[in-house]
């Protein structure tokens, strides 16, 4: 019975061809690093990021404010994505709308990947409100090692 067992797990193990794992990863999310340009603390008791998709908004982050910010942007025929960040302070909401634009492009990476969507020509519009000023820093999402914009505060 242990022969038969040992049997089934090493036929398991050794039946994985190198394409059935995907290595390189999936398509990146774009990442936003904020900054305080105060020397005071500023207190925020907590923060949300809603993508804005026709008639309905998903929420894609609720908790502190952060140093980073990984976002899935969308894909569609229109090539942007909306984001509102509600930021919850001593009893008001600030609330900051953002208009991401791009192109993409399909990239096969192989049979057990499929398809990485690749960002580039980057650019955003906002309203200043929370946030005061954005820098594209990286025009190419092709990772999430570094950030790609800024946001300063």
């Amino acid at each position: 019975m242990r022969v038969l067992i040992l049997f089934f797990i090493s036929l398991l193990l050794f039946s994985c061809e190198e394409e059935d794992i995907c290595i390189e990863g999936s398509t990146p999310r774009l990442v936003i690093e904020t900054v305080s340009t105060s020397q005071a603390p500023i207190s925020v008791d907590s923060v949300q990021i809603f993508r804005n998709q026709g008639n309905q908004d998903s929420m894609i982050y609720k908790g502190t404010l952060s140093q980073q910010y990984k976002i899935p942007l969308l894909l569609k025929e229109a090539p942007f994505t909306k984001f509102t960040f509600k930021i919850y302070r001593k009893n008001q909401i600030i609330q900051d709308e953002f208009i991401v634009g791009y192109n993409y492009k399909l990239n096969y990476v192989s049979k057990a990947c499929g398809y990485r969507v690749l960002y580039d020509s980057l650019n955003v519009k906002f309203k200043p409100n929370f946030f005061k000023k954005i820098e594209v820093l990286k025009p190419v999402l092709d990772h999430e090692a570094a950030p790609h914009l800024r946001f300063s505060y």
